[in-house]
């Protein structure tokens, strides 16, 4: 069997193991025995894993033919598998400049050149693939990722948009481009091919749903809604569908389109807990309580390892002032997942704004930031906990820096500050930190009765 075996690698490397170019008008080439010998050595060397005794042959083999191209990628082929992809780049260059129109040696240089994230290098040989076929999509994507990691997005944008057109009647490349566009932070170029894709494919709802959530992105709520909406449309039986319409309308407050579309999800997926649970936070802010407690209950009976619908069920407890039946639900979603900083910062804080047990609220408290130190809610929390305690300094150190991380400064936070300063005897401060928290919220008249105090009221 074995000399079978060498018979047809015999067989093999007399019709590869030299390069020629093929034209009738040339004479064949006349082959070196002893490199044949040779190399038929080294691979038999190279399967018994001998690989050093074989790179030693394969050398003696290209020694006597310097100008086989399948010498040089046996070599490089066998210093790439030992990891030294220096010398696998030395044999692949030779072999390129001995057979310079053969992309797949140029296509092996650039993988490894990737591999060793040698971007600029990668360039050249991009370009050469390219003179070899201008109109190939993985050449161009190629030179499309050296521009990106030249942070030349103008360069790249350019070979992308010539990409989409090459791609214009293929579904797949242009999903798959999609993704690499959204990847790369490109969301008006990853429009276009999920939009051409959905041309090709209207009945696909994958695609449509990925299109509404890159129109989010870009703050396009009605194109987004609309292409939402083609994805219930084709399969209403998709979660995340359902989720993502209704996250969007949450974020616009705008409550009870959120119902109505939890509503209509819950018929063609009844009884599902994050859809109850969604529903429950949308009652919930609209005040409705009593209906909110009761989706949210159902949520959790439902989804026995979920915590979240105890989160909202404590928020409504504790904004209904029901301080027992808000502290029962922490318990419950801390026996569910103890460490959660969530419900560790909303627990603190429900003791904090009582003033009670504090030393508790403070280990919670501590327990949350160390999981997400720049979480501002939570930094919030601890600067109230130190408020009530009495710490005025350490307590404005902890809401400045609360103020400084949060995108929107809520009443909430900037009233806290306010009364920090004012404790502090700083009451120009607290007086200016008032009225912005006035600004957030109106209609607050505890905020105008604090503006009104006289100054002989602070400490």
């Amino acid at each position: 069997n074995r000399f079978v075996w060498i018979f047809l690698i015999l067989g093999a490397v007399l019709s590869g193991c030299s390069h020629w170019a093929r034209k009738p008008e040339e004479p064949p080439k006349i082959y070196d025995s002893r490199a044949v010998e040779k190399f038929v050595e080294a691979t038999i060397a190279e399967e018994l894993q001998d690989y050093y005794r074989a790179i030693v042959l394969y050398q003696e083999a290209l020694h006597r033919d310097s100008t086989s191209v399948t010498i040089h990628l046996a070599l490089a082929s066998l210093h790439q598998h030992l990891g030294q992809t220096e010398s696998a780049l030395t044999h692949l260059n030779a072999a390129a400049a001995i057979s310079p129109e053969d992309p797949y040696v140029t296509e092996w240089i650039v993988e490894l050149l990737g591999n060793l994230e040698r971007w600029e290098d990668q360039e050249p040989y991009v370009r050469r693939l390219l003179k070899l076929d201008s109109n190939n999509l993985a050449y161009n994507l190629q030179l499309a990722n050296i521009y990106l990691k030249a942070g030349d997005r103008k360069s790249a944008r350019r070979v992308f948009r010539k990409v989409i057109k090459l791609a214009a009647d293929d579904k797949t490349a242009l999903l798959r481009l999609g993704v690499m566009l959204i990847l790369n932070e490109e969301p008006e170029l990853a429009e276009r091919c999920y939009y051409q894709a959905c041309q090709i494919d209207p009945t696909d709802d994958q695609a449509h749903f990925t299109l509404g959530r890159i129109y989010v992105t870009m703050e396009k709520e009605r194109e987004a809604r609309k292409r939402f909406e083609m994805a219930i449309a084709i399969n209403d039986t998709v979660l995340q569908y359902w989720t993502n319409l209704a996250f969007m309308d949450m974020e616009a407050e705008r409550y009870d389109q959120v119902e109505f579309t939890l509503k209509r999800a819950l018929q063609a997926v009844p009884d599902h807990p994050a859809l109850l649970n969604l529903l429950g936070s949308a009652l919930e802010r609209q005040d409705r309580y009593e209906e909110a407690l009761e989706v949210l209950y159902r949520s959790a009976d439902i989804d026995t390892t979920s915590v979240a619908p105890y989160i909202t069920i404590g928020f409504v407890y504790d904004e209904t002032d029901q301080f027992t039946q808000a502290e029962s639900a922490y318990k419950k979603a801390l026996e569910i997942e103890p460490g959660n900083a969530t419900i560790l910062n909303n627990y603190a804080y429900l003791l904090a704004v009582r003033g009670i047990r504090l030393n508790e609220a403070l280990e919670m408290s501590e327990q949350s930031i160390e999981q997400t130190p720049d979480n501002p809610s939570y930094l919030d929390t601890m600067g109230w906990i130190y408020y009530q305690m009495g710490d005025y300094p350490q307590a404005l150190e902890f809401l400045l820096r609360a103020q400084e991380l949060s995108e929107e400064n809520g009443s909430e936070l900037l009233d806290h500050i306010g009364d920090v300063y004012w404790e502090l005897g700083e009451n120009l401060n607290a007086r200016q930190y008032w009225k912005r928290a006035m600004e957030v919220d109106p209609d607050n008249e505890t905020l105008r009765e604090k503006i009104r105090q006289p100054e002989s009221s602070s400490n």
